[in-house]
């Protein structure tokens, strides 16, 4: 999957940025998908890629980041 346009929802102190990125499933139809993403040390970063497996959670947003 490739990102394509991001929202910015908010910044820390430490110069990470949270909010959505519009994500491309499918090229031919121009299908897409909208995650929460961080963006930190010049790369980004899918949420929930971050929770471990099989966890309960499912992420929407990102309106904040605490560090």
């Amino acid at each position: 999957m490739a990102a394509s346009p991001v929202f910015p929802e908010a910044i820390s102190d430490a110069g990470q940025i949270v909010g959505q990125a519009y994500v491309q499933t499918n090229p031919r139809t121009r299908d897409y998908v909208i995650k929460p993403a961080l963006w930190r040390a010049g790369r980004f970063t899918m949420l929930e890629d971050m929770l471990p497996a099989r966890s309960p959670w499912l992420l929407y947003d990102a309106f904040d980041v605490a560090h």
